[in-house]
């Protein structure tokens, strides 16, 4: 049986992703600071690290143990959707700890991941990665002022996923826009974001009353759907979900 990896599986985006490739015969290994009650739905294809990526310190060994339960075995798919938002804030109002942290997270935890995984697919212990496939955003090209952390965060992976695309050509790299999607994420904007200092965040909070504003049910399946159209890209792409 093939797996597939999936960062930050306890809610949102990444949770309804892990469901979509279970229900889909899968097994799935997740990771994310909280419980995922994913265990209980599937508990024999299902398998979670607790663990908080924030600490980037000791998460090789973390997550080399955790794989070493499974090991040898087949990995077709890598997705890196753990991320947090950072405050709404001006960029020159930001404090380095905070940017420091954002990265950890966001940018260098999925490094320490690829870096593994990898590793253990040159010692022939995991075959069949295919496909590696990293949530980005709009934010990431976009350079609007409020996204401060997040928005750097976000250019930062696009440009990892395509150095990692050049020197991996057997595989297939894409950064993926998933356009809107109502998660804590959104919760977080709309209960703290100024609209009079950032009114471009007006947008997002007009769209939580439409259809652009999609549950991480239809997003996650929006993606599988499409997943060979956002793949026939060149390996390293960012993509836009909503272009397709």
């Amino acid at each position: 049986m093939k797996f597939v990896f999936i960062t930050g599986t306890s809610r949102g985006l990444g949770f309804s992703l892990a469901k979509n490739f279970l229900e889909r015969n899968y097994s799935v290994l997740g990771v994310s600071r909280n419980p995922s009650n994913l265990e209980e739905l599937y508990p024999s294809r299902y398998h979670h690290l607790f663990y908080d990526l924030n600490d980037i310190q000791n998460f090789s060994f973390s997550l080399r143990s955790f794989l070493d339960l499974f090991l040898p075995f087949e990995l077709e798919i890598v997705i890196l959707n753990a991320a947090i938002l950072g405050n709404i804030q001006e960029i020159h109002k930001t404090q380095i700890e905070e940017l420091e942290c954002i990265i950890r997270i966001n940018v260098w935890s999925n490094k320490i991941l690829l870096d593994t995984i990898l590793d253990l697919q040159n010692q022939r212990k995991i075959q069949s990665l295919k496909y590696i496939l990293a949530i980005s955003s709009g934010a990431s090209i976009k350079g609007e002022k409020g996204w401060s952390g997040y928005a750097i965060s976000k250019a930062a992976l696009n440009i990892l996923i395509k150095l990692y695309a050049n020197e991996f050509p057997d595989k297939k790299f894409i950064s993926l826009a998933p356009g809107l999607v109502l998660t804590k994420m959104q919760d977080e904007i709309y209960q703290n974001v100024d609209l009079e200092k950032f009114p471009n965040f007006n947008r997002l909070i007009t769209a939580r009353q439409t259809n652009q504003m999609q549950t991480p049910d239809d997003t996650a399946g929006k993606i599988i759907e499409n997943w060979d159209k956002i793949f026939s890209y060149e390996s390293g792409s960012y993509v836009d979900l909503r272009n397709l």
